[in-house]
């Protein structure tokens, strides 16, 4: 006997397509990026730079979003959190492929000065640009050095925050 399909195979094509169209994007620390000379890059693709239609460029302290996640759980962020550096688009989107950390670009407008990133630090830079979004995760070492986390790093820091969530 045939099985038949719950949900027509046109709505799933639907679903599949719409969930596609939110491309995940890319935002990475630039090589020999320091304390003083902090560089994101930005692109449609791991390791691949591409100017973007940024919209919003932030760095939030993870502790920021820690207490994101256990307070609303299933939330993997929010627009309110409280971030060091916040750069939005005063106007249209415009195309970066680089963010200087508290270099304001033009056409943009700043929340305030940036603010100082601390030894053994956690922090997070996210990206919003036209039609996605992406972010990663770095750490400041105890002599100030800069480590990305990999994603798999980045996700075992995220599963850690939610499992230490209180239940409801």
């Amino acid at each position: 006997m045939k099985r038949r399909s719950l949900l027509p195979t046109p709505f799933l094509l639907i679903v599949s397509a719409a969930i596609a169209c939110t491309p995940l994007l890319h935002v990475w620390l630039l090589p020999g990026s320091t304390l003083r000379r902090l560089t994101f890059v930005l692109g449609a693709r791991t390791g691949r730079e591409s100017t973007l239609r940024v919209e919003r460029f932030e760095l939030i302290p993870c502790a920021e979003r820690e207490a994101t996640i256990r307070a609303q759980p299933g939330t993997r962020w929010t627009e309110d959190e409280r971030a060091l550096w916040r750069i939005t688009i005063s106007g249209d989107p415009i195309g970066l492929s680089r963010i200087a950390y508290g270099e304001t670009p033009t056409g943009f407008h700043a929340s305030g000065p940036a603010g100082p990133l601390l030894a053994g630090g956690c922090y997070i830079a996210r990206v919003r640009a036209a039609p996605g979004g992406g972010e990663t995760v770095l750490r400041v070492d105890a002599d100030g050095l800069l480590l990305e986390l990999t994603d798999a790093e980045a996700s075992a820091l995220y599963e850690s925050w939610r499992r230490s969530a209180p239940t409801k």
